[in-house]
């Protein structure tokens, strides 16, 4: 493709990554490009206003050049005043005040659009409602006694640097007790159903490793089993096979979950956690 066409590609990439952020999302970055604009917008009218009054009001005036006006509207709505750069007209001395008073403003909504990105996006990460941005970790499907036997094992095997990711439809204090348990652990949390194809995206199951479904106790173990078949049916179109795991209750299930290609599949419980920390870091290639 010739090198005409990488400007549109680029733009075309940029348009996309846009639009697969949540609505939320968009409006605060169209907010933020909105303040930068405007703010951009003043400093300019400002540079050339004090520069066509001051350099042609008066021989003494310090801002001889449209650089020397950014310069000035750069210092002064930052309140930094160098004092280098400063009207001596009347209507110069009238433009830095108004810039003044509306810069402070715009700034003031400036810093706090970005403080508020901070902490939505902290909120959003104790709530289990952020994506995930990271690659080769570890997706929990669910809870159960085998997950905190897997967590264990990890800490008696010092693999705490492996990543682990949490999904689950609990609250975010259960995730907190769980962060209280487990500190040496790198735990993140996404709250959700696990057969949900959204929540699964924000797993970032397609770049993880190992993918491990647990069985929900709380169900009768027949509604348990169909359950994490369900579950392994909807990640299964979105990473390999061979990273997904499956903890059954009845045994007699497992042909369910090889008709579909998937064949790593435990039974048991509490050694499960162990096993699990042994062999579901097989590289796939």
């Amino acid at each position: 493709m010739g090198k005409g066409a990488n400007p549109l590609i680029r733009k075309l990439r940029k348009k996309a990554l846009y639009h697969n952020l949540s609505v939320e999302n968009q409006k605060l970055v169209l907010r933020f490009l909105l303040v930068c604009a405007f703010i951009a917008v003043l400093l300019l009218i400002s540079a050339l206003l004090i520069w066509l009054l001051e350099s042609r009001g008066s021989t003494d005036s310090t801002i001889e050049s449209f650089w020397d006006g950014i310069w000035w509207a750069v210092v002064t709505i930052a309140t930094v005043g160098y004092g280098d750069k400063f009207p001596v007209t009347f209507l110069g001395r009238l433009v830095g005040m108004i810039l003044i008073v509306i810069g402070f403003a715009s700034l003031s909504v400036f810093t706090g659009l970005i403080a508020s990105l901070f902490v939505e996006d902290r909120l959003k990460g104790a709530k289990g409602l952020k994506q995930v941005r990271t690659h080769h970790h570890v997706v929990l499907c669910g809870w159960n006694n085998t997950a905190h036997y897997f967590l264990g094992a990890l800490i008696d095997k010092k693999m705490e640097s492996t990543e682990i990711c949490l999904l689950m439809n609990e609250t975010p204090e259960f995730f907190e007790s769980l962060e209280s348990q487990y500190p040496s652990l790198a735990l993140s949390f996404v709250r959700g159903e696990p057969t949900s194809e959204d929540t699964l995206r924000r797993a970032a199951v397609s770049n993880a490793d190992q993918v491990i479904i647990l069985a929900d106790h709380s169900l009768q173990p027949s509604i348990a089993d169909d359950r994490s078949i369900i579950v392994a049916n909807a990640i299964h179109f979105l990473t390999k096979k061979e990273k997904i795991t499956v903890q059954l209750i009845n045994h007699e299930n497992k042909q369910m979950l090889q008709r579909i290609g998937i064949n790593k599949i435990f039974i048991w419980d509490d050694l499960g956690g162990y096993l699990l920390a042994e062999t579901s870091w097989t590289p796939i290639i």
